[in-house]
């Protein structure tokens, strides 16, 4: 007996309709791989007549050892997840954070160098320093000096001074056993000869400033001015400096000037991570900043006003309800956030997420892409650990097919997550 067309038809649409019902990932994992006590992830690319490949490096939070490692040409190696394993390059540091490339012009050479942000609040491990070394192996040099017990995290390359050559600008923090916490927003002047057999000379832009902030240039009235945006997590608050400096020479500190960009109360979280781009698209910067709270953790977006001086910084909540499950003392989430590759200059970037204690990695989709006045976003969990620290999360098309890749360490499990977007 045949079925009438009727049939076929009836059938045709229940099918379309169960294709339709499908949940299609956000992400789709490609593999893991191991490295004990995972920490932070970062990219140098490198550009040659062969073309663009991009190395990872790797870091290593151990209580009896610390790791600093680098993976060759990690798109290469993405068919066998599994099998990648990280070359140990430095195992001296204490408690290695965000290590990152750094410019050819900082030293002038033509071997790739790397710089260690060193150092934390755990006991043992508070004396850090800010470190250069080789990336494919060599002597490493301390730029920071080595009095006092302070610990580094992140490092922006700026010609602080205007004498032409990139300084290093970063912050550092101290807890003293008795006492409050001691922190400074500081750059590292770089010598003329870039000289690494000393350590750089020391420049105080202001105590309060702690672990991560971001350096930007903001057009105010068609003038184009410097600004630094602190996340200070020690004592909550987010803060805007600028010089008023006509060369914007940051070395006339008298010339320095800064204003609350919000001074939070008791219960909204402790500011983490800050990112400065034009978040909605509609041709002016924001401030993207994370809040890291035990309960309730919080991405937020700030819109610069015309004028950064004097102007209102209205505030925006994009995702909140970042919770701690590792249940260790102090924990918090989220932590590290990025902005997602968006080919497309008309359409919203998404927002990479990585939920710290929450053992979360989360996606930030807009719900409006093309609609800069909208601020809500759609948020998908990618991975969740439950148990493990999430230290960071970073994306790259590390194998050039136009399809980015998004690295997750975790911490507790000892291992790297990898996907693909």
């Amino acid at each position: 007996m045949k079925s009438s067309p009727l049939t076929h038809i009836v059938l045709l649409s229940a099918a379309l309709a169960q294709v339709a019902s499908l949940s299609y990932p956000r992400a789709e994992l490609l593999g893991r791989f191991q490295f004990k006590n995972a920490g932070f992830v970062s990219f140098f690319r490198n550009t040659s007549t062969r073309g663009v490949r991009y190395d990872m490096l790797v870091s290593s939070f151990g209580f009896l050892e610390s790791d600093v490692a680098v993976v060759l040409d990690v798109g290469a190696q993405l068919k066998n997840v599994s099998a990648i394993k990280p070359i140990s390059i430095n195992k001296k540091m204490k408690w290695p954070n965000f290590v990152s490339g750094i410019p050819e012009q900082v030293l002038e050479s033509k071997v790739p160098f790397i710089v260690i942000p060193d150092g934390f609040l755990v006991p043992g491990k508070e004396h850090g320093s800010l470190t250069l070394q080789p990336l494919y192996g060599g002597a490493s040099s301390v730029i920071s000096g080595t009095t006092g017990s302070w610990f580094y995290h992140y490092v922006q390359w700026v010609d602080m001074d205007k004498d032409g050559t990139l300084d290093a600008l970063t912050c550092k923090a101290q807890k003293p056993l008795i006492g409050a916490y001691k922190t400074q927003m500081v750059w590292y002047k770089n010598p003329k000869d870039h000289s690494l057999s000393h350590p750089w000379p020391e420049n105080v832009i202001a105590s309060g400033p702690d672990v991560l902030f971001a350096f930007t240039k903001v057009n105010v009235s068609g003038s184009l001015r410097e600004v630094i945006v602190t996340a200070e997590y020690f004592h909550p608050r987010i803060r805007i400096f600028w010089t008023k400096s006509t060369e914007q020479d940051w070395s006339k500190t008298a010339l320095i000037q800064s204003r609350d960009i919000d001074n939070l109360s008791p219960g909204q979280g402790a500011p983490f991570d800050v990112i400065i781009s034009d978040v909605n698209r509609d041709g002016n910067l924001d401030a993207l900043i994370t809040l890291n709270d035990p309960k309730n953790g919080t991405v937020l977006v700030y819109e610069f006003p015309e004028d950064f001086r004097s102007g209102t910084f209205k505030r925006h909540v994009i995702a909140s309800g970042y919770a701690e499950e590792t249940g260790s003392p102090n924990a918090g989430a989220p932590g590290y956030i990025e902005l997602l590759p968006e080919k497309d200059e008309s359409k919203k970037p998404s927002i990479l997420v990585a939920g710290d204690d929450s053992g979360i990695v989360s996606i930030l989709d807009p719900v409006k892409p093309t609609n800069p006045r909208d601020w809500n976003y759609k948020r998908t969990d990618i991975l969740h650990t439950e148990k493990s620290t999430v230290g960071s999360a970073r994306v790259a098309d590390v194998d050039g097919d136009g399809r980015p890749e998004i690295f997750v360490s975790s911490y507790n499990e000892g291992q790297f997550y990898v996907y693909r977007i």
